[in-house]
């Protein structure tokens, strides 16, 4: 297996994988030198990119810059799942995060149900929470392109979970937005991405607005295209603003 240069900075990320009655969710987490017992966790969700079930790619883009930005990335327990994809491909859009055409930005959850892989990927969530010890306060996610349409998806239907999010270049459900408006959310766009358009981070970014968010912030990188995470994840202070945050 490649390794990537996040298990450099971090050290080891253990293969795991989850099954339930619909399929099977590879991934692989992180456990800080001083142990899971009390420490945060980070839920990172990867890109279209990194689909498959070599439990591997996953590692390869965002996560790395993130740990070595942000030092307080040590303390935490990291569960990266690896979304399935077909080999070979038969439709490279089949298996998604979030069921719904990225370039078409926004989405309603009411009408796009939640995908088995997001099913899974909260039921490993919450079984690690539990057997692992960690401050299920302190639960955190991120996720870029696919996995931003992830993290927003996410928080949205499962509020209660977490104490933080950063979603980067992907869109949600702003109808939703009243639900998600006490959550600390920063969230990042490319201003020039042709994949996923930067309006979809916007329509967010307006509808938590009006909805009174008081804890949310939408940083546009001017003539960046899609590939933005790099320039979020090295953001300054974005780690000490994710690992300061508590469940409300």
């Amino acid at each position: 297996m490649e390794r990537y240069e996040v298990e450099d900075i971090l050290g080891e990320f253990d293969f795991c994988e989850y099954k339930n009655s619909k399929g099977t969710i590879p991934y692989r987490i992180h456990i800080p030198e001083g142990g899971a017992d009390g420490a945060p966790l980070v839920l990172f969700m990867h890109g279209a990119g990194e689909r498959g079930t070599d439990n591997t790619l996953q590692l390869r883009a965002a996560l790395d810059v993130f740990a070595k930005c942000n030092p307080e990335a040590a303390t935490a327990v990291i569960i990266a799942p690896q979304c399935p994809r077909n080999d070979p491909p038969e439709n490279p859009e089949e298996e998604t995060w979030v069921k719904y055409p990225w370039h078409l930005g926004c989405y309603s959850t009411d009408e796009i149900p939640e995908t088995w892989e997001l099913e899974a990927v909260v039921e490993l969530l919450k079984q690690n929470i539990k057997e692992l010890g960690v401050d299920a306060d302190r639960v955190y996610v991120m996720g870029l392109s696919m996995g931003g349409f992830a993290t927003w998806d996410l928080i949205t239907r499962h509020t209660e979970l977490f104490a933080a999010a950063m979603p980067i270049c992907g869109a949600g459900d702003p109808s939703k937005a009243e639900k998600i408006k006490d959550m600390p959310i920063r969230t990042f766009h490319g201003g020039a991405d042709d994949v996923v358009p930067p309006s979809g981070t916007r329509e967010m970014a307006e509808a938590l607005k009006k909805a009174g968010a008081a804890d949310f912030e939408y940083t546009e990188f001017p003539g960046v295209g899609h590939f933005s995470w790099d320039a979020a994840c090295s953001t300054p202070g974005i780690g000490a603003w994710m690992f300061s945050q508590r469940r409300k």
